[in-house]
């Protein structure tokens, strides 16, 4: 039952890159509403690299789970692209690199990537001819 808890934990740290982006993004209209939110980017660069790590951690628990042999070799492209799409661009937005907007699209890319795995994982889970004997 490891499958939900993981998926929880990604939209968990997916949601605060994808915040921050869009609160950067429209930073006066948030100001101007009287919003109090956190105006360091590092900070919230931290949070969001923070939060990648965990997910990075608890996705590839989520994937051993299904003891599928090819599942396992996702491992590296999941691992891969949450650390290119979220802690890379993480420091990139944080060091005034990428722009708000490009840093809530990098959140689009992984949030694909780790549900197509997922996925992958259930698909390759249904036609495993092992799991299937009765």
């Amino acid at each position: 039952m490891i499958e939900p808890f993981a998926i929880f934990m990604y939209m968990m740290a997916w949601q605060h890159q994808h915040f921050y982006g869009i609160r950067w993004i429209y930073y006066d209209d948030y100001n101007n509403a009287g919003f109090k939110m956190e105006k360091n980017k590092q900070i919230a660069a931290a949070h969001v690299i923070f939060q990648t790590i965990l997910t990075i951690v608890f996705t590839n628990y989520a994937i051993k789970y299904y003891d599928i042999p090819n599942c396992l070799l996702l491992n590296i492209p999941l691992s891969f692209g949450l650390y290119w799409w979220g802690i890379r661009s993480s420091f990139q937005f944080a060091d005034g690199k990428i722009t708000a907007k490009e840093f809530k699209m990098q959140s689009y890319k992984h949030f694909c990537l780790v549900f197509g795995v997922f996925l992958m994982c259930k698909i390759f889970g249904e036609n495993d001819p092992k799991k299937n004997r009765n």
